[in-house]
């Protein structure tokens, strides 16, 4: 299960084998668990990483523990992977989610079934099918208990990476109208009878009643007071998405699309040495780290070495 669960970190998993690594985490809360805690030691450590001929036994928490205290460095970057003693906290076993646990965000698959934040708070969830959801403030989340489950309800602001899945659609139920996806990012802001879709990739189909549309990447959807849904295309979403802040999320994103996303939302450039690396995929997310361990990880996950050019960071392939 060790190596399904990193081929889908690395955005290779076939959609049966997205469908078995499914059933298998909501079989019971132990294999949740176990899943969620290898997904953060292997992001933040490396340690899940496989070469392209063969994969390595998983180290024991020493080794993952010796790796974080060793500082790192991409250019001129000095950057440590992750603190010694959150690496402890993740050997002892206590699984906090992906990204860090800050505040407003819960493990809530085994809390609650209920995600709500106040003013100027945000929340990110992790559901069972490794779609990420980032809860902006004075919003609810409704998650049911069915970890198989692929169905929300929202009451306020989030943003989805949603999880690709061609048999199972992904659906946001709001009082406004019901979202249906198969695999994209997205935000849902909805209010009352009131609401706003922004794709920022992939599709979206949005149910309001009386009228289905689909709405695509750069494009945005309102619906007011019951009406029709409207599809107007926007030059630059991420204005739209502001508050947000550092987070980021990708779903099977192409890394020359994830450059771009770094561009426009730090001003870093992505030069990618090798241009086979232009169509590897990631499927990662990160609360507000800085740009210094978000390249850190892109390299780990794509097994390519990092160097800092002034404002780029030039991605070359590992030998």
């Amino acid at each position: 299960m060790e190596e399904l669960i990193v081929r889908s970190l690395q955005g290779r998993i076939s959609s049966r084998e997205a469908a078995r690594l499914r059933r298998w985490r909501a079989a019971s809360i132990e294999n949740e668990t176990s899943y969620r805690r290898f997904v953060e030691v292997w992001k933040v450590s490396g340690a899940g990483r496989t070469s392209r001929s063969h994969k390595p036994p998983a180290p024991g928490p020493t080794t993952i523990i010796k790796e974080a205290e060793a500082p790192r460095t991409i250019g001129t970057w000095g950057v440590r992977t992750m603190a010694a003693a959150a690496v402890i906290v993740l050997a002892l076993g206590l699984g906090y989610l992906m990204g860090g646990h800050e505040r407003g965000s819960e493990p809530t698959a085994f809390r609650s079934s209920e995600v709500v934040t106040g003013v100027g708070e945000s929340s990110t969830t992790h559901l069972a099918d490794g779609t990420v959801i980032r809860l902006g403030p004075e919003s609810r989340l409704t998650i049911p208990r069915d970890p198989a489950s692929r169905e929300v309800r929202l009451d306020g602001t989030a943003f989805f990476a949603v999880a690709s899945d061609s048999v199972a659609p992904f659906v946001v139920a709001t009082s406004a109208g019901n979202a249906r996806v198969l695999g994209t990012r997205f935000e849902l802001s909805t209010r009352a009878s009131d609401l706003r879709l922004v794709v920022v990739d992939g599709r979206v189909a949005l149910d309001s009643g009386d009228m289905e549309v689909e709405v695509k990447g750069s494009e945005v959807s309102h619906i007011s007071a019951g009406g029709t849904p409207t599809v107007t295309p926007v030059d630059d979403v991420w204005p739209l998405l502001a508050w947000m802040g550092g987070f980021l999320a990708f779903e099977s994103t192409p890394l020359h699309e994830v450059g771009s996303e770094l561009q426009e939302r730090f001003g870093v450039n992505l030069v990618l040495d090798d241009p086979t690396l232009a169509d590897e995929t990631v499927t990662v997310w990160f609360g507000d780290e800085g740009i210094e361990q978000v390249a850190t990880v892109l390299c780990r996950l794509v097994e390519a070495s990092c160097t800092v050019e002034e404002s780029s960071i030039v991605m070359r392939r590992t030998p």
